[in-house]
């Protein structure tokens, strides 16, 4: 789970097959579902520190194998 501060949400990232996100508004607690977020397998441990915020770019990086590639997905 992570808190997008600039829209005031939380994302729940979910190891599905692609990976899902979740959307939870941070003021209302609703809950709703994000498209796809590229289409990162589900990992055999979970996702744990795979996703990452990252503020200056707006968006969330996946890194789904360390020697793969890294999913965006622009969240503003």
């Amino acid at each position: 789970m992570i808190f997008d501060d600039a829209n005031d949400r939380y994302l729940v990232f979910r190891n599905t097959n692609p990976i899902s996100a979740i959307v939870v508004n941070g003021a209302t607690w609703h809950v709703s579902q994000l498209s796809t977020v590229g289409n990162p397998a589900a990992r055999v441990n979970g996702i744990h520190n795979s996703v990452q915020y990252v503020p200056e770019l707006k968006g969330v990086v996946i890194a789904n194998s360390y020697s793969g590639n890294l999913y965006f997905m622009r969240v503003a």
